[in-house]
């Protein structure tokens, strides 16, 4: 890795008044990373800032994830960051020295510790005021200032004693008669219906049974005798219509449903046909599509059929955004997941990943993906020895997304494609490598080569780092509990 040329400008808030109330609980605090090449510039790194005491026991450390300037330039507040350990609050600034140390993380290489540990020197000591010390001596009197505005006016007095009765007033005169209703309908004289049937009007003065039928427990639509699971049930047996339709035309839903319990669901769809679907659903305005052999739920959109989302950001729990399991041979398959360790997974499971290709008679068949105990990228291409030596330069692409170093070397295979005293690898790093004829042969022989590297930790979009490089047989999170849900 290119050593870095770390530059430090540091500036710390002015403090407008001892009163501990009105310190700033934060320092300004800048910095320029360069290299050999000049300004590191548009580049993701992590930030770790420790305060030290004169011991060198740590008193707060927090971690920034930030992104460089074009002139290198990083800017944060000390006090803000992600803490790692102790709170800026409780510093005890007058308890003696206090030292900044600064680590720096660039392109998942691990932090770095930066120059020698800074001193902080009178301005970050007015946090002092936080912890003052005795109180001083009183001092002399000074001149009497200037008189206050007057102050508001106070709360109302006690209410005084009820004075003398006054004379009693001229008599009002009677209003006016209010007019008599209209007269209403007159009743029917006798009323048909069935016992627990809700009437209906079937004229203005005569009624019978409505569809709705009440047992006082349970409401039903379509039959007597309906579930005693369901407190309302509507049931059209026999009939090409559906059961329930809802229709809004605004940002409403049109069927809500709500559970509050694990054996209970919001929503709950069961097709007792062999090949029956339960749940149909379509977004984008489109027609919908189903299996012709049916399955438990069919969806359709425009780009995407099904959405998965975990929303839990707590660490350490194994989460993904799909879940898909064979119920009978254990397959298994996690989607869009993240590991407890903080490593992201496109996909997990059991058995091969798979891709169809058409053989020689036409027929449809399988090629199964390579997979390795690390997370590993690969790539290969062609040289010729010019006079028995060569540079190979990697695509910068593929530099990009590897590390290279010590604990994870960069892995050469060489295949010659012509004679000569044969050939050695050398001068390998994350760039590119060497390949030189044995004997110091002079040979301008063709070949061609394959590099495997380990792949490079990534910064999430929440800002953590999904750790690849260090993998190797990693755990799995394996087969997730599952339970039969009756069907009442």
């Amino acid at each position: 890795m290119k050593k870095l040329i770390y530059l430090i400008a540091m500036s710390l808030f002015a403090l407008n008044s001892i009163q501990a109330q009105n310190v700033p609980q934060g320092m300004n605090y800048q910095a320029i990373l360069q290299d050999s090449k000049g300004p590191i510039a548009n580049k993701s790194v992590d930030l770790k800032l420790t305060i030290l005491d004169g011991s060198n026991n740590i008193l707060y450390q927090e971690t920034f994830s930030k992104y460089t300037e074009l002139n290198g330039g990083i800017n944060t507040v000390i006090g803000t960051g992600s803490v790692q350990s102790g709170t800026f609050s409780g510093i005890n600034w007058g308890a003696g020295d206090r030292y900044l140390k600064v680590e720096v993380n660039v392109n998942g290489t691990g932090y770095q510790s930066y120059g020698s540990n800074v001193k902080f020197q009178s301005v970050p000591y007015a946090l002092y005021s936080l912890n003052p010390g005795p109180k001083g001596d009183k001092g002399d009197a000074g001149t009497a200032g200037a008189a206050g505005t007057a102050g508001a006016a106070g709360a109302a007095g006690a209410a005084g004693k009820d004075g003398v009765n006054g004379q009693d007033g001229v008599a009002g005169k009677d209003g006016a008669a209010g007019k008599d209703g209209a007269t209403g309908a007159s009743g029917s004289a006798n009323i048909n219906g069935a016992k627990n049937y809700l009437i209906k009007f079937t004229s203005s003065t005569a009624g019978a049974n409505s569809l709705i039928y009440d047992s006082s427990n349970l409401v039903s639509i379509g039959t007597k005798t309906p579930n005693a699971n369901h407190k309302f049930s509507v049931n059209t047996t026999g009939a090409s219509l559906s059961a329930i339709n809802g229709i809004t035309t605004g940002n409403y839903n049109a069927i809500f449903g709500e559970a509050d319990g694990a054996s209970g669901f919001g929503v709950y769809g069961i097709n007792k046909a062999s090949d029956g679907t339960g749940i149909i659903g379509s977004g984008n305005a489109l027609t919908p599509f189903k299996l012709t052999s049916g399955s438990g739920a069919a969806f359709t959109g425009t780009n995407y059929g099904v959405f998965g989302l975990a929303t839990s950001t707590t660490t350490g729990i194994y989460r993904a955004g799909g879940y898909f399991q064979d119920n009978g041979s254990g397959s298994y398959a996690l989607v869009g997941a993240i590991t407890n360790a903080g490593t992201s997974r496109k996909i997990e499971g059991n058995g091969t990943v798979n891709t169809v290709v058409t053989s020689v008679e036409g027929k449809k068949i399988l090629l199964s993906a390579i997979e390795t105990p690390e997370n590993i990228f690969t790539d290969f291409g062609a040289g010729q020895l010019q006079n028995g030596k060569t540079h190979i330069e990697l695509d910068p692409n593929f530099v990009k997304n590897i590390i290279v170093n010590e604990k994870h070397p960069l892995r050469v295979f060489v295949q010659l494609e012509g004679d000569c005293n044969g050939v050695f690898v050398t001068n390998k790093s994350g760039n590119g490598f060497d390949v030189i004829e044995l004997v110091k042969g002079n040979s301008n022989v063709k070949f061609s080569w394959t590099v495997v590297a380990n792949r490079a930790d990534e910064v999430l979009l929440d800002g953590t780092v999904s750790k690849y490089s260090e993998e190797r047989f990693a755990p799995a999170m394996g087969i997730q509990p599952i339970q039969k849900v009756s069907n009442k």
